[in-house]
């Protein structure tokens, strides 16, 4: 071989080089962009966001400039990249072409015998392959560009022929209008269910995993009761405070989060045993929270087999009763997220039955001796995670909050009135809401029984003897999972993605709204000495001025929380998932004075009655008290 042959062949092998380089930085470019995090566009929506509430703000509107020109520029520099790197792989290729060709004709033709042969056969052989690999390196530059060209993400959408996003400041005083409430054509058919004894009577400890119990049964359909059209109402003048039903009969209770004066020990420990009344095993998993009723607690349990009610003694936690729920015929299976499981929701008495909702939609009665009473589905459910609101009585009725749809236009929402003895429909209401996993409370207004309940894009308090619509307030946006705070005349609602909001319980008036806290993402907000309290999942607990939306003070715990906090006193309790109740000052400054350990795994919000806190976690029921 030649010496300028060799020169050339050494040329080919650098161009060869040059291409795997490029086209490994095209490789990176087309994975990093279309792999992007797709949080940047919902920070320039949070950041419009809060413009609007604070159109003033200079600084916000330079980081909103900001952030736009760094998404633009990332966009576009990536399409840059794909496009030059792509010519200079093409012309990579095309140099190792031309080298190797070249060095072929170059090369000199020896004499026989030949004592480089050997070395040739093998340069033979990968001249040979040039052609494969260069159409290769030539493909792979190709999809490359392809893939980055084609980018469909989140912040392709946002860059593609939209200018800067324009704000709009918000009107906090002219709040815009939730739809009239209606009333569907006909109410759904409830399931009637014999009402034969049918619980399995227990006695003593039963193992983790439970025993086999008798089926409910279903029986023929039965004619719904002619529901009540709404009439709207409305005063500004009205007078509003949170029902008053005494035990603790629903999530939160019947103060929204506000228990009952506290009687127990203010030291206990279960794995120690101190403080400890009882603690029972829990059949089946669920993070809804007990209720107590007549002398007993009674909580609801589901896998992807079955469904279960069971009943305890509250003095000694015996339990009492245990039945087993079927899925009612003809219900749509749903996956839920595992993050709240089948059986997410608490359950309601009225004291002679109790009813329990599970996450396909499907609402039973059982009597508070264990036997059945009706059951009734509603599905097939339209949203992502499966049915999670809570169940609530209010002025006789069983309120059902049924929100559904991807957003309030389609009309699939709506709020339920049912009879508790038959499960037929008092009155329906449509709402022109998208799908929530929020929970109803009940409320007092002028006197009467009247429901709040919240879901994108607001909150709206209805009439429980009619299902009327009294006031509705706008202002908030997303899914929906955390149930209001009442206090000082005033509801309270947030959720992260959108915003804090003041609502005035009289008449619906927006009175401030506030993107700046830590906002829960599932948890319920509580109230007490003016301030709101929030909990998110990630572990940040904070209290906010109920006057102004001002935060007063922000602490990040130890550990995540999905609990909702309840005001006990003058304290806050609050239960983590690593099993440890929290006990937190009522004050303007964060003070832990308590920490108290369940032994394990804790999602659910604790029920109170009297001198006992019952609090379950992954595996028992456990009853907190003064022996």
């Amino acid at each position: 071989m030649t010496q300028w042959a060799s020169a050339m062949r050494r040329c080919a092998w650098l161009s060869a080089l040059f291409c795997v380089l490029i086209l490994s930085g095209l490789g990176w470019n087309a994975f990093a962009s279309r792999a992007s995090d797709p949080n940047p566009p919902t920070r320039v929506d949070d950041l419009v966001t809060r413009i609007n509430l604070d159109p003033g703000n200079k600084q916000l509107l330079s980081d909103l400039r900001r952030q736009d020109d760094w998404l633009r520029s990332s966009y576009f520099r990536s399409v840059r990249f794909a496009q030059t790197g792509f010519v200079l792989l093409i012309i990579g290729v095309g140099s190792f072409l031309l080298f190797a060709k070249g060095a072929d004709k170059l090369r000199a033709k020896p004499i026989q015998p030949d004592p480089t042969a050997p070395q040739r056969a093998v340069e033979d052989a990968l001249a040979s392959q040039r052609v494969v690999l260069s159409l290769g390196l030539g493909l792979g530059g190709v999809l490359a560009l392809v893939a980055t060209l084609s980018r469909h993400d989140t912040v392709a959408a946002y860059v593609d022929g939209k200018p800067l996003p324009q704000v709009t400041p918000v009107a906090p005083d002219k709040p815009q209008g939730l739809p009239t409430a209606s009333i569907a054509a006909a109410a759904q058919t409830p399931t009637a269910v014999a009402a034969t004894p049918t619980a399995v009577p227990i006695s003593g400890a039963i193992p983790l995993g439970g025993t086999s119990l008798t089926q409910l049964p279903i029986s023929t359909t039965v004619q719904p009761s002619q529901p009540v059209k709404p009439t709207p109402t409305g005063s500004t003048t009205a007078k509003v405070a949170l029902a008053d039903a005494s035990g603790w009969v629903s999530f939160r209770g019947s103060k929204a989060g506000n228990a009952p004066k506290w009687t127990g020990p203010n030291d206990w420990d279960v794995p120690s045993g101190k403080g400890v009344l009882w603690k029972a095993d829990v059949p089946l998993p669920g993070w809804n929270s007990p209720i107590v009723s007549g002398g007993k607690v009674f909580l609801s349990g589901a896998d992807d087999k079955k469904r279960e009610i069971c009943a305890y003694e509250l003095t000694t936690g015996k339990m009492v009763w245990r039945l087993a729920i079927p899925v009612l015929a003809g219900t749509a299976s749903v996956k839920p997220s595992s993050d709240a499981g089948y059986a997410p929701s608490t359950m309601t008495t009225d004291g002679k039955r109790v009813f329990a909702a599970f996450v396909d939609g499907n609402v039973v009665c059982v009597s508070t001796d264990g036997k059945p009473v009706w059951g009734r589905k509603f599905g097939p459910l339209d949203n992502s995670y499966g049915f999670a609101s809570s169940l609530l009585m209010s002025g006789g009725k069983l309120i059902v909050q049924m929100d559904q749809g991807s957003s309030p236009e389609q009309g699939k929402s709506k709020l339920y009135g049912l009879d508790p003895a038959t499960g037929n429909s008092v009155w329906e209401t449509a709402r022109a809401v998208s799908a929530s996993w929020s929970s109803p409370i009940g409320v007092q207004f002028n006197g009467k029984p009247a429901i709040v309940v919240v879901a994108a894009p607001g909150i709206a308090l209805y009439d429980a003897a009619t299902g009327a619509q009294i006031w509705h307030a706008e202002g908030l946006s997303g899914e929906i999972a955390a149930s209001p705070a009442f206090g000082d005349g005033r509801f309270y609602i947030g959720q992260q993605g959108s915003v804090l909001i003041a609502v005035s319980a009289q008449d619906g008036k927006v009175l401030w709204n506030t993107s700046d806290p830590a906002l829960p993402d599932i948890s319920s907000l509580a109230f007490a000495g003016g301030l709101v309290f929030l909990n998110t999942s990630d572990g940040t607990a904070s209290a906010i001025d109920g006057a102004t939306g001002k935060i007063v003070w922000e602490k990040r715990l130890e550990k995540p929380s999905r609990a909702s906090p309840i005001v006990v006193g003058d304290c806050v309790y609050l239960v983590g998932t690593d099993g440890v109740l929290r006990v937190f000052r009522v004050g303007r400054t964060f003070a832990l004075v308590g920490q108290h350990r369940l032994g394990e795994a804790a999602q659910a919000t604790p029920a109170f009655d009297g001198g006992r806190m019952i609090v379950r976690g992954e595996h028992h029921l456990i009853c907190i008290g003064a022996k």
